[in-house]
């Protein structure tokens, strides 16, 4: 009996556990069709999104407050890691920070750029 209702928590322990670890690539959201994720680059395209999403004034840049991402070097630091990287944290958990934490222009009306950034990072972060 005792053994019985230990097995019954454990089992219950791990699939409470195993659910708890699943995370969401992506809030569900349906992307165009011309939103193309496959085989991005840093220098292919992300690097752009970066540049006016980003690495803008006062944002992510030299000398601010947050990491630097105005290169890849510096962008990659916190990318490399997949779903344990600060940069996946903060596009897709918000955290520790929720990013973008103040949207460029055309950043919420185009959910494709967060797409292809969660992508690229998901991808290894390749150069």
């Amino acid at each position: 009996m005792i053994l019985g209702t230990l097995g019954l928590f454990a089992f219950a322990a791990m699939v409470i556990t195993s659910c708890e670890n699943k995370e969401a690539l992506l809030p569900t959201t349906v992307l165009s069709a011309s939103c193309d994720t496959t085989h991005l680059t840093y220098n292919g395209g992300i690097d752009t999104i970066i540049n006016t999403q980003c690495a803008v004034s006062g944002c992510h840049v030299p000398h601010s407050t947050a990491p630097n991402y105005n290169t890849y070097a510096a962008l990659s630091a916190n990318a490399s890691g997949g779903t344990s990287s600060l940069f996946y944290g903060d596009l897709v958990k918000g955290n520790p920070h929720v990013m973008p934490n103040v949207p460029q222009p055309g950043w919420n009306s185009n959910p494709c750029l967060k797409a292809k950034l969660v992508q690229w990072v998901l991808d290894g972060a390749p150069q």
